[in-house]
């Protein structure tokens, strides 16, 4: 029984790695060969990619936009402060995960938070801003 417990305590860990090799890779795909967001396009809304569209008028499309702030852009005159933040942010989660957690309920949310806290960091060390889709 113990094993199982093992195994399953480093689930968390395991698909927060998953989460951020598919977002470096889905981020890579779309830097590389989706066009920037314009909302003057006249093809599919924005420029983007159409996945559907439903008999309700429900769309749904993938489109390339960059972030250079953090939520909405806000602060993008502030990256490294928002940079040095968000690795703060990062190492706090993980302090509290590893010292201070007694609920392991909080193992998959943390670890998803921090995924894509890592995902936004490296794009920024990669492209010098986030990539938003």
């Amino acid at each position: 029984m113990k094993k199982n417990r093992d195994r399953r305590s480093f689930l968390p860990l395991y698909l927060g790695i998953f989460i951020v090799i598919l977002d470096a890779v889905s981020k890579y795909f779309t830097q590389h060969y989706l066009p920037v967001m314009n909302y003057d396009a006249i093809w599919y809304p924005y420029g983007g990619i159409g996945i559907f569209h439903n008999i309700l008028g429900i769309e749904f499309s993938i489109t390339h936009a960059t972030n250079r702030g953090a939520a909405w852009g806000t602060f993008a005159e502030f990256q490294t402060t928002l940079l040095v933040l968000r690795m703060l942010c990062i190492l706090g989660i993980i302090l509290y995960l590893l010292v201070l957690n007694k609920d392991s309920s909080w193992n998959l949310p943390c670890a998803l938070i921090i995924a894509g806290a890592i995902g936004n960091v490296l794009d920024y060390f990669i492209y010098g801003h986030v990539i938003d889709m």
